[in-house]
C-alpha cells in the first residue's frame, strides 16, 4: 500500500484484501463461526479518513460483482450486489461453504451454512442441507 501511494496510484485503485476462510479446528463439523477478514477501500476513497468498521452482512459471494463493478463493467449486477451495496445491519441470509478435507485422500466435500444475524454468533449458524463431494455420497 505504502508502495502504491509512493506511485501515486493508491487513491485511484480500489483495494479488496479478503480471506477465503476462517480458522476452524475441527475434522469434518463445524462447532464455532468463523469470520474471514475483509478490507475494502474503492477507488476515489478519501485516504486521509480513520479506517470505519462496517457491520454490513456482506459475503464472499459478493466478491465477483465488487470486481466487475471497480472494472467499470455495467452488467455487474447479474451476479448480485458489491460489498458496497450491502447495508449496514441489513437482514441477509449469507452462505458460507465448509470445506472438508480427509486426511491422506484426495476426497474432499463442501457443506453449505446459511448465516442469518450476527455472523459471530454460532447459534445463526445452520446447514442448509447442501453438500457437494464425498460426504453427499
Amino acid at each position: 500500500l505504502a508502495a502504491m501511494k509512493e506511485m501515486g496510484t493508491y487513491n485511484n485503485s480500489t483495494i479488496i484484501i479478503i480471506a477465503d476462510h476462517g480458522s476452524v479446528e475441527v475434522a469434518n463439523e463445524m462447532s464455532k463461526a468463523v469470520n474471514p477478514i475483509l478490507f475494502l477501500k474503492p477507488a476515489g476513497a478519501d485516504s486521509s479518513a480513520p479506517v470505519k468498521t462496517s457491520a454490513a452482512p456482506v459475503s464472499q459471494e459478493d466478491f465477483h460483482p465488487t470486481v466487475l463493478w471497480a472494472l467499470g463493467d455495467e452488467n455487474y449486477s447479474d451476479l448480485g450486489r458489491t460489498f458496497f451495496e450491502v447495508g449496514e445491519n441489513e437482514e441477509r441470509t449469507r452462505n458460507f461453504y465448509f470445506r472438508v478435507a480427509f486426511d491422506g485422500s484426495p476426497d474432499e466435500s463442501l457443506i453449505e451454512y446459511e448465516i442469518k444475524g450476527d455472523v459471530t454468533d454460532f447459534a445463526n449458524w445452520k446447514k442448509s442441507g447442501r453438500v457437494w463431494g464425498s460426504l453427499a455420497e
